[in-house]
C-alpha cells in the first residue's frame, strides 16, 4: 500500500511539504487574504477525508486538487462593495471559473 494512503507520518509530511506551497498559492488567488491559511488547512484536512473514501486507484494529486478547489471556493468572496470598480469584483471574476467548476463537479452545493 502507498505510504501516504497508509497515513505514514513521514510520507504525509513529505506530501504536505511537496504540495503546501501550491495549495496556498491557489487559495490566495481565490480567497480573501484573511481566509488563505484556513482554506489551506481545510484543503489538507478534506484531502485526508477524501482519501478514506477513495479506492486505491484514485490519484492522490487529483484528490488534493479537488479538496483544494472546494476549500478555496467555499471561502471565495462573491460580490463586494467595489462592484464594477475593481477590488473585490476583480477577485470575484478570477474566482468564477473555479467556483463554477467546483459546482459542476459536485464539490459545492
Amino acid at each position: 500500500m502507498d505510504p501516504v494512503r497508509a497515513r505514514d507520518p513521514e510520507a504525509l509530511a513529505e506530501f504536505y511539504d511537496r504540495n503546501a506551497g501550491n495549495v496556498r498559492e491557489y487559495c490566495a488567488l481565490i480567497c480573501p487574504e484573511q481566509f488563505v491559511d484556513e482554506a489551506t488547512f481545510v484543503a489538507f484536512r478534506d484531502f485526508l477525508a477524501r482519501m478514506v473514501d477513495a479506492d486505491g486507484e484514485d490519484d492522490l494529486d487529483e484528490l488534493l486538487w479537488k479538496a483544494t478547489r472546494g476549500a478555496a471556493a467555499g471561502r471565495a468572496e462573491v460580490g463586494g462593495e467595489d462592484g464594477a470598480h475593481g477590488g473585490a469584483a476583480t477577485a470575484t471574476c478570477l474566482a468564477m471559473p473555479e467556483l463554477l467548476a467546483a459546482y459542476v463537479s459536485g464539490e459545492l452545493p
